[in-house]
């Protein structure tokens, strides 16, 4: 995502998955979606369904993440990403789950994305940059920044 017309780099982020799912859900991204690309647990694949259960395009990539692909022996290569409604509640549920889980049986790369436009990028979760859309309110820019805390390297940042 660092197509520099368009995105911003927070600078470089060393911390835990829960620190960047806790700067979404302060970040105030509400009707923004979640997308969590990595090697899902059931219980995420349930949640995202259940979630999604009421929107069609979404119902249908989260069927085709969970039963698209296809397996060499044992191994299952997976059908895409996972994605889930921003809300705060769903987030909330979200952190709960990955308290339970490797972090990348929920995501080693997030995005959220509001229709086509890419709000906010975190590829390999944890371990790279952050980068963020021009269009973000500096509002959610702070609030993103605040919940990253001392995990958020700002000497390259481009905002």
């Amino acid at each position: 995502m660092n197509d520099e017309a368009f995105d911003l780099s927070l600078g470089y982020f060393r911390g835990s998955l829960d620190s960047v799912l806790t700067a979404i859900q302060h970040a105030g991204l509400e009707d923004a979606v979640l997308e969590l690309e990595g090697a899902p647990s059931e219980e995420l694949f349930d949640f995202a369904e259940e979630l999604t259960a009421d929107d069609p395009d979404l119902r249908r990539r989260n069927h085709h993440a969970r039963h698209g692909g296809w397996r060499l022996g044992p191994i299952h290569f997976g059908g895409g990403p996972l994605y889930v409604p921003v809300s705060d509640e769903n987030v909330a549920r979200l952190r709960e789950i990955a308290d339970r889980h490797a972090a990348v049986e929920i995501a080693f790369e997030l995005r959220v994305l509001a229709g086509d436009e890419t709000l906010l990028c975190a590829p390999d979760v944890g371990d790279n940059e952050i980068w963020v859309s021009r269009r973000l309110s500096g509002r959610a820019v702070a609030a993103i920044r605040t919940a990253l805390g001392s995990g958020l390297d700002q000497r390259d940042a481009d905002v």
